[in-house]
Formats: C-alpha cells, structure tokens, sequence
C-alpha cells in the first residue's frame, strides 16, 4: 500500500451544520488556528528591499525552516511528515 495523503479542509468553528457533516464524512478534528501579528518599527532595525542573490539562500532556507517548524501541521501527529 503505498503512503496516503490526508485531506484536510478548514472550516468556520461558527458552521455547527458544515462541522456535522464533515465529521458524518469521517473527518476528525486536528485543532483550532490563531493568528497573531506584530506591529515593529523600521526604526529598530535596518530594512533592505531587493532581489535575492544566490548568496542570500542560506539565510532564506533557515527563515523557511524556522517558520515551518512552527506551523501546526508540521507538530500535528495526524499528519504524516512527509
């Protein structure tokens, strides 16, 4: 049997009839998503907008890695990680 990829769908958490159905459809519930966002001043820090260089991927990778290793589908064990 060869590796099976999970369909997720989100949904309002307001929707009680959608949430019904998808779980009559044999959804489970993974968990809920939040949003924060951070307000910082250009005067803290110096800001460069251009291209990116080949020299710049190392640091574009570990910007990547970090933020994917806060995602929530990344910690969820009903995910497979691959």
């Amino acid at each position: 049997m060869g590796f099976k990829m999970p369909l997720l769908r989100r949904i309002d958490t307001k929707d009680s009839k959608g949430i019904y159905a998808m779980v009559a459809d044999g959804f489970e519930f993974i968990g809920t998503l939040k949003s924060y966002s951070l307000a910082i001043s250009g005067d803290h820090f110096p800001v460069e907008i251009r291209e990116a260089r080949q020299a710049d991927y190392d640091s574009v990778l570990d910007i990547a890695l970090a933020e994917m290793r806060h995602s929530r589908i990344y910690a969820d064990c009903k995910i497979p990680f691959e």
